[in-house]
This record gives C-alpha cells, sequence and structure tokens, in this order.
C-alpha cells in the first residue's frame, strides 16, 4: 500500500507502531525459557499488550468512520450503515484471519515435525480454529466481535435517539460503557473465554475496545496533557511487579501479604492494563510531537503494516538481532504482498488499490 500519509492520522499510526513491537518484544520473552511466566520483562509487556492494542483498535475505529448513527435520521439509513460496517469489518478482519491460518497450517505441518497436528487434517483443524480462534491469529477474531457488539449497541441507541429525540452525545457514551461492562459480566458469569468461536473475548476485551472508541481522537490527546496522566507511570511502576498472567486475578503469589487484600479482586488486572497503555500513550505523544524524526517515521511505518507484521513475526522470532530481526523481516515480506493485489487483499484485508485514504483505513493496521 503507499497510502497517502498526509490524509492520516499519525498519533494512530505511531500507537500501532510501538503496540505491534511491543507484541513482537513480549513472544521474544516467551521464547527466552520454559518458566518464562517468571521473567519481568514477559510480566511487564504481558500485563497490558494486548489490552493496549484494542485501545488502539478502537480508536482507529471511531476516528476513521464516515458517518456514526448519531449522525442518521432514519431507521433503514442505520440498518444499511450497519450491515455496510459489518460486512467491511469481515473483509478485513475475518478473510486475512482464514487466509493465515491456512498458511499457518501447512508451515507449522512443514516446520514442526512431530507436533500432534502435523496428522491433523486441514478440515477438522480449521474448524477447530473456528470453535477456539486462540489457535491462529485470535486478536482479529476480537477485534471483528468488539466492532459487531459496538454496532448492535449503537444501533439500538440510535433508534432510542430517534424515538425520544434524545440529543446529547455523551448519553450514548454512558450507555455504551455500561452496557460493555454489562457484556463482560455476563460472560463472566457464564464462563466463556477464549472458546465459544472466541465470543468470550468480549468478557476481556471490549471494555477496552469501547474506551479506545469514546476517547479517540482530541479527547485522548487532552487526558495526555494533564500532570496526573505522569502519576499513572509511578502507579505502574510500583504494581506491575506483582502481576502474573496464571495467578488468581493475575496477582501473583510472591505479593507481599499486606498488599493482598487491596489487589486480590478482578478490578487489578484492568486497571493495570489501563496504566500500561496510558503509559506507552505518553510515549506516543511524545513521538507525534516531532514527526520528522527517523525513528517517529519508522514507527509510523510500523503501525502502517501492523497486521502483517502480526501474522508473520511468529514465524522469524530466532533470527537475531531480537526483536529488531524478525520486525525488519516481517515489514519487508509485508511490504511485497502489499505490492500484489490479490495478496493484499485475502492476506492483508486492504483494497487492491494502491492508495487508502483515512476513512479506508484499518481498525488493526490503518
Amino acid at each position: 500500500m503507499s497510502p497517502n500519509i498526509k490524509n492520516r492520522d499519525q498519533f494512530l499510526d505511531i500507537a500501532k507502531g510501538l503496540a505491534i513491537i511491543l507484541v513482537i518484544l513480549g513472544h521474544t520473552f516467551q521464547g527466552l525459557s520454559e518458566n518464562f511466566d517468571d521473567l519481568i520483562g514477559f510480566r511487564v509487556i504481558y500485563s497490558f499488550h494486548m489490552p493496549l492494542f484494542i485501545f488502539i483498535s478502537g480508536m482507529v475505529f471511531s476516528v476513521t468512520l464516515k458517518k456514526t448513527a448519531l449522525e442518521q435520521t432514519q431507521i433503514h439509513s442505520l440498518f444499511t450503515l450497519y450491515l455496510t460496517r459489518i460486512y467491511r469489518s469481515f473483509i478485513r478482519l475475518i478473510i486475512p484471519f482464514s487466509a493465515w491460518t491456512i498458511i499457518g497450517y501447512f508451515l507449522n505441518k512443514r516446520y514442526e515435525e512431530g507436533k500432534i497436528w502435523e496428522f491433523e487434517p486441514l478440515l477438522t483443524f480449521f474448524v477447530k480454529v473456528i470453535r477456539s480462534p486462540d489457535w491462529s491469529l485470535w486478536f482479529l477474531v476480537c477485534v471483528f466481535y468488539c466492532i459487531c457488539a459496538l454496532s448492535l449497541i449503537e444501533f439500538c441507541c440510535a433508534i432510542l435517539r430517534l424515538k425520544f429525540n434524545i440529543k446529547k452525545k455523551y448519553v450514548f457514551e454512558i450507555t455504551l460503557i455500561l452496557l460493555s461492562i454489562y457484556i463482560s459480566s455476563i460472560l463472566h458469569g457464564i464462563g466463556i473465554r477464549t472458546g465459544g468461536y472466541g465470543v468470550g473475548f468480549l468478557m476481556s476485551y471490549f471494555i477496552y475496545f469501547t474506551l479506545g472508541y469514546i476517547v479517540a481522537g482530541p479527547i485522548i490527546k487532552s487526558i495526555l496533557k494533564k500532570s496526573i496522566t505522569y502519576f499513572s507511570i509511578l502507579i505502574f511502576i510500583c504494581l506491575v511487579p506483582f502481576w502474573h498472567r496464571t495467578s488468581p486475578h493475575h496477582l501473583s503469589l510472591t505479593t507481599p501479604e499486606f498488599i493482598v487484600p487491596y489487589l486480590n479482586n478482578n478490578l487489578f488486572g484492568g486497571f493495570l492494563a489501563l496504566l500500561g497503555s496510558l503509559t506507552v500513550m505518553l510515549l506516543v505523544e511524545f513521538f507525534s510531537n516531532r514527526p520528522n524524526w527517523i525513528l517517529s517515521k519508522f514507527l509510523a511505518r510500523c503501525g502502517v503494516l501492523s497486521l502483517g507484521i502480526y501474522a508473520i513475526h511468529f514465524y522469524f522470532l530466532v533470527y537475531k538481532p531480537p526483536v529488531l530481526g524478525p520486525l525488519i523481516i516481517s515489514v519487508l515480506i509485508t511490504l511485497i504482498i502489499q505490492k500484489i493485489p490479490i495478496l493484499r487483499v485475502v492476506l492483508l484485508g486492504e483494497p487492491s488499490r494502491s492508495k487508502v485514504a483515512v476513512s479506508d483505513t484499518h481498525p488493526i493496521r490503518g
């Protein structure tokens, strides 16, 4: 793709660039030791990196909409808008998810000798992935479900707005937050997690997508300018050593006893994820204010290519130097894919034309 960068929001591109690098860094830590959960680097990154990516996806989804339900005056127009939105999201997310699942099946079959799925039929494996998307690029499915859920809530709110002539936008935003929390609690209550065809991802991540959708644009930049935001860095640094991926409530078993009563609840992991995300957004603000720096441009380019990097980097994690090696290789392969129209559509979910306007940007890669 050769997008017109002048028409893009570099803040969001840099945010996605930093997020995808954190994903690679986290996977690199994961490959360093069988006891990777005890590595402080792994714990720091995994405490927030996927909520951060979901949060950014919500921001991108918000600012790239040509029109929203709040601007529509006819129910028929609303229905058409949401059908179109979900259809386009399916093309841009589920088609690449399916394509990379098939590619991953054959690559893993070839390079992971001895694994049980080497002898598993493709159709059987594909059905298993559909039922539990965490066997593949689950993040794409998660964002698709978030878009569908948010669109449904937005559609219902818009109908109520038309019926009762509600003009205050904050009413929609408050309703959206409350419903996202309610959906998460229901899914938690019935025990749906990564199974259930991936619907369980809404339990963990829909609230982050919703918050990103609401604060996108000037709001997040205004938040980052407040001095209290910097205090979040200190709180994050103090609390993140107590986070552990596999422990109940993500609270490490080595946490001092006098702290446990204050942190041992379902809010600890989510609170820490928001603090970590806010910390990274401060870095995003720093680089976006220096758009001519080479590093800023590189981060923005990684953000534009983030879907391809996400899908490809797994196969090159052993390459040196760590993180940078798989990142550069993934960038180069993604650039090659972009030059081939059919691969652009199938593997990256991008339109086959060479230029993409800001309104057509992808919730993941932009």
